[in-house]
């Protein structure tokens, strides 16, 4: 049976190099014997989604050429699961891409802790309250439907995220990031990526970068305290039917919008920010 994930046109490229598929390991715990999980891995790809039981079930597979190339694998590297205490701990060998491409997927009933380290990866979590910590060189997160707690630590992703109440802190030196949300928190640190940030409801945001550039599209109809300065440039601003008090010069911007509300704030050192509620980004 095979397993697929939609991801990128990089990793349905792969599919259709690595057509054979099997499991390398699968196995279920019950959630009252495991606190928390932690996976590392050099690459390969994670999805995490929900499962409707009590129980976790952590399982692996290969795409890889056909079976003799399977086997090949299974002679030369260890997909590591374990658990001690209540900590699972899943870990790969270094894979060379040669050898195929392994996915790994993780079915939880709750917000479980759960940490993620690898090099490079391609990231999948849907439907679910998390817990969830990654620390990824390389790679692409895609996140749906998302609440709980999520900390992310990368150097350069693209990263997509859809949530609602969510409480997220990225810190990244390249990437480029998609948010959309509303409720919990938005911590942003991307120092030369770009930043495209959709507020659907109230939230509280601290968004800063280097050179990145960083468009906000508000909704039509906001309460909140809004602050943004851009230290090089001048900010691009655009609002339609909504009141606004407070200070208002073309690098800084300290106002109430609406009634006021949960602080929203936006900096950059040298890169463009466009703040809005009609869609008119263009980036």
């Amino acid at each position: 049976m095979k397993h697929f994930i939609t991801f990128t046109g990089l990793y349905l490229l792969s599919l259709a190099v690595f057509s054979f598929s099997k499991i390398v390991k699968e196995e279920s715990f019950h959630t009252s014997t495991i606190k928390n999980i932690t996976a590392s891995s050099s690459g390969g790809n994670y999805t995490i989604s929900k499962y409707s039981g009590d129980s976790i079930v952590i399982r692996v597979s290969l795409e890889c050429k056909d079976l003799e190339a399977y086997n090949s694998f299974t002679m030369k590297y260890m997909v590591n699961l374990t658990n001690t205490s209540g900590s699972l701990n899943l870990r790969t060998d270094k894979v060379p891409s040669t050898a195929g491409t392994l996915t790994y997927e993780i079915f939880l009933p709750s917000d479980i802790a759960c940490d993620i380290s690898s090099e490079k990866s391609n990231i999948s979590i849907k439907d679910l309250k998390v817990n969830i910590k990654l620390n990824v060189i390389d790679g692409v997160l895609f996140a749906d439907n998302l609440s709980g707690s999520l900390t992310i630590t990368t150097e350069k992703m693209d990263i997509d995220i859809k949530s609602t109440n969510l409480d997220v802190s990225i810190n990244t030196k390249n990437s480029s990031v998609n948010f959309a949300g509303k409720g919990g928190k938005l911590t942003l640190m991307n120092a030369s990526g770009k930043s495209k940030i959709t507020l659907i409801g109230a939230m509280e945001m601290d968004v800063q970068t280097t050179t990145g550039d960083i468009n906000i599209l508000l909704p039509k109809l906001i309460d909140c305290n809004l602050q943004a300065t851009s230290v090089k440039k001048t900010i691009l601003m655009s609002f339609e039917d909504i009141l606004i008090k407070g200070t208002v010069t073309p690098n800084n911007l300290k106002v109430a919008v609406g009634k006021g509300g949960n602080e929203i704030k936006f900096n950059t050192q040298g890169g463009d920010l466009t703040i809005s509620n009609v869609n008119m980004l263009s980036k």
